[in-house]
């Protein structure tokens, strides 16, 4: 737990800081799906480019 994470605690309710908490996770999922999203879209410019290179030969 970090020290920020730890001072929310002492200074929220549990109902405030366990909302906190579904946040930070959520943000944490949100992440996740953007950097595979990311990932997918790169692949699909790599093998566009290939595509083409090829194409042209």
């Amino acid at each position: 737990m970090s020290a920020s994470m730890k001072a929310l605690k002492a200074k929220l309710s549990e109902q405030d800081y366990e909302l906190i908490e579904e946040l930070s996770n959520l943000n944490d999922v949100l992440i996740s799906i953007l950097s595979a999203s990311d990932y997918i879209s790169g692949y699909k410019a790599g093998a566009l480019t290939i595509i083409e290179i090829i194409d042209g030969i």
